[in-house]
């Protein structure tokens, strides 16, 4: 309905969305098909938001770097069933900039520069170069950037 407008629509999605084909998680959203319709999609891809031992991750809120380098493959994993004929949108994952200290001492890390350069580095590696990072005080840690091998380890070409 808004195509004549030119607007480009984009949709946030839980992170664990990700994860699996179809709305296996019964919360009403399913990653593939809300990207079959929309222009970018946005995982809420937040390592302290994952529970323990997902991904294999005993503690993900201290694994930053692993836990979105897993869930991002799981979503280019479902775009890849694509037969090539729907157009995708593009995938720019929120990113966690704050510290989740109701996890408890020994669950969490301080999210400082280098927690979030290793998430940007995930995105990069992935070839994923979009992404909005979260903090509800709204401190961020914007120099994580020049922290990171912008080098991919994979052409942006080959994914969305």
């Amino acid at each position: 309905e808004l195509s004549e407008y030119d607007v480009t629509i984009s949709a946030d999605v839980f992170g664990i969305t990700t994860k699996n084909a179809g709305d296996f998680e019964h919360i009403g959203q399913d990653f593939y098909e809300i990207a079959k319709i929309v222009d970018v999609i946005c995982p809420m891809v937040y390592p302290s938001h994952y529970g323990y031992g997902e991904y294999g991750i005993k503690l993900p809120d201290k694994e930053p770097y692993k836990i979105i380098s897993a869930a991002l493959k799981d979503a280019q994993k479902q775009y890849s069933l694509n037969s090539g004929d729907i157009k995708l949108a593009k995938i720019r994952p929120y990113l966690q900039d704050f510290t989740a200290s109701w996890l408890k001492k020994g669950n969490y890390i301080l999210y400082d520069i280098n927690a979030v350069a290793a998430q940007l580095q995930a995105c990069y590696d992935l070839g994923i170069y979009d992404f909005t990072l979260w903090d509800p005080s709204n401190k961020y840690a914007y120099d994580a950037i020049n922290k990171i091998n912008t080098e991919s380890k994979i052409s942006g070409d080959e994914i969305n």
